[in-house]
């Protein structure tokens, strides 16, 4: 079953958004999940701006795509747009109850984890299933994510930087990316200096937990004050680069 009707009257409108969102303070909610075959994040902003807004990206790209919309009377229809602004394709989203043992009502963003729906290109040509399921709200702004911890651009490149170093196998690039000393709590280690992580490397970036890694976006990270998340919590960063590793969660 999906939201029956989330359409709003214009003098209802700010109150009505609030109640959508489900409690979720001004922040960033954020969606993982597929469109067609291609894996692919989508973030709604939520601020002050009383129609429903955001961004999206590829997995394979890592290149946000803004999105503007409306609510309407079945869940969300959210419009892509290229660089020169034109219109280049449409989200239509539904709330889905998928899964969900005790429904309550009405279907909010807040008691629900999933939105399901369609991609069709601004031509009617190809229309694809999208899938997505809630992971994380984050306290920052579109513009400053990250908060006191650094601007968007810094800190994914230093996270972007970690990524592709144990993805290619680099464990010297990789180890110029930490802070020291680490933790390392999936095996109980404490690494003191880059000499040790040298060393070992292989006996904690195993074949099964570089495979792990590549399941996850550096981009768009999770954050509060402990720092930033990557993945479900398997890495975690801060300004000066990667500060502690942790179990896969999906093994």
């Amino acid at each position: 079953m999906f939201l029956a009707c989330i359409a709003l009257p214009a003098s209802s409108q700010t109150s009505g958004i609030a109640s959508i969102y489900g409690g979720f303070g001004l922040g960033l909610l954020d969606y993982q999940g597929t469109l067609g075959t291609a894996k692919i994040g989508l973030t709604f902003v939520l601020d002050k701006n009383t129609e429903p807004h955001g961004s999206y990206f590829y997995f394979k790209h890592l290149k946000d795509i803004p999105l503007k919309g409306t609510f309407a009377p079945d869940g969300f229809e959210l419009q892509e747009f290229d660089s020169s602004g034109r219109v280049r394709g449409i989200f239509h989203l539904r709330i889905s109850t998928v899964g969900i043992r005790k429904i309550e009502r009405p279907l909010t963003l807040g008691n629900t984890s999933m939105l399901i729906g369609t991609w069709t290109s601004a031509d009617g040509t190809r229309t694809l299933p999208v899938k997505l399921k809630q992971i994380d709200w984050v306290r920052g702004t579109d513009e400053s994510r990250y908060g006191a911890f650094g601007s968007n651009l810094e800190i994914e490149r230093k996270v972007r930087q970690f990524y592709d170093a144990v993805q290619q196998g680099n464990r010297r690039a990789a180890s110029d990316a930490v802070s020291y000393p680490l933790p390392v709590n999936s095996l109980k280690l404490r690494i003191a200096n880059k000499q040790q992580f040298l060393a070992d490397y292989g006996r904690i970036f195993t074949a099964s937990f570089v495979r792990c890694l590549a399941n996850y976006p550096p981009h768009n990270l999770f954050v509060n004050a402990q720092g930033i998340m990557f993945g479900r919590g398997e890495l975690w960063f801060n300004e000066k680069g990667l500060i502690s590793i942790n179990p896969c969660t999906s093994q």
